[in-house]
Order: structure tokens, then sequence, then C-alpha cells
């Protein structure tokens, strides 16, 4: 992901480093153009005189977050494949969420799916494989299957259903796999 493209897609995102690149992409003087170094060095001094200095060097920061330690960026486009432990971590901190597919009964959910409406993608978790979190896939919204079993609902409706779900069949969500979405979610709430 190159330094244009994180700031787009941090200007889905309702946060401030989401109001920031908001602002960065409206300046109509903004080098998009131009090399990575020259946009740095353009944004530290628009940043300097906007007051937004110390943001911007947060943004900076996650920039370099989502490249591994040899410097080598870490492809984020998953369609379909399971994430490394570093895109789990980005997804983690960046993916916005406004609203999950669950998929299953009341008494036994197994499927979530943390829709990102911009982009029409979805985090899909299956809750209960017993494989590690590094298993959580990046789908297409249109690539998920609707029918009877499926809702799609609120984040915070979702935690409520998620956590006040029985489970009533012999096979339960895996545990670790489970709090982490219920955590991944609650950090969605606004």
């Amino acid at each position: 992901m190159t330094l244009l493209e994180f700031i787009e897609y941090q200007q889905t995102i309702d946060s401030p480093l989401g109001n920031l690149a908001r602002d960065i992409l409206q300046d109509k003087g903004f080098p998009k153009d131009e090399t990575e170094a020259q946009m740095i060095t353009y944004l530290k001094h628009k940043n300097g005189f906007w007051g937004t200095l110390p943001l911007f060097e947060k943004m900076m920061i996650a920039y370099h977050q989502q490249r591994n330690e040899k410097g080598k960026r870490i492809k984020l486009s998953t369609q379909g494949n399971a994430l490394t432990k570093e895109q789990w971590q980005f997804y983690k901190d960046y993916f916005p969420v406004d609203q999950v597919i669950l998929v299953g009964k009341p008494n036994d959910i197994y499927k979530a799916y943390c829709l990102e409406s911009i982009r029409k993608n979805a985090l899909y978790f299956d809750l209960k494989s017993s494989l590690s979190l590094n298993k959580i896939k990046v789908l297409k919204e249109h690539a998920i299957q609707m029918g009877d079993a499926t809702q799609k609902v609120t984040v915070k409706r979702a935690i409520e259903l998620l956590t006040n779900c029985r489970y009533e069949t012999p096979l339960k969500p895996n545990p670790e796999k489970f709090k982490e979405l219920i955590e991944f979610l609650k950090m969605r709430i606004y």
C-alpha cells in the first residue's frame, strides 16, 4: 500500500486520522502525483501550518506499521485468502465496520462478516473453526451468501446477539477467536 493509497483508505474511517485524510485529499495543493518523499515534505509543512502535526505523526506511524520489519509493504489485498499476522494487526487497527452479517440460528451463530460499506469489503470470522486468528479472511460483500439463516445488523446489535447466544450445539465457538471478534467489534462502536 502506497502512502496515497493509505491516505485514501483512512478517509473512509470515522476517526481523527480519517478526518485528517479527508483534509489532505481535499487540499488542492497536495502533490499526489509526486514522489512519496515530496508528499511527506509537503504534508509536514502543511500539518505544521494547520496545527495537526502530532496527528500527522500518528498517521505516519500507522502507515509504517502496515509494513513488515524489512520495510516491505504488507499486501493488504487478500480477497478470499487467510490473513498473515501483520495483515490481521493492520485490519484490527484500521478496518472500519458499520454493519455485521451473522450466520446461524438465534441459539447457534457460527459465522460473522464484519462489513465496511464504502469499499464493500468484509472480514470473515468462522467462529467455530479451531484454526488460528490468522485464518480470518477478507471478502467482497457481494460474495456473501444471504439466506434464511443470515441477518444484517448494526455493530452494537451484533455484539448483543453474539454474547447472548446460548450456542446449543456440541461444537462451541473457538474462545480465542470469539473474544477477538467481540473486542474488535467493541472498538468500532462510536
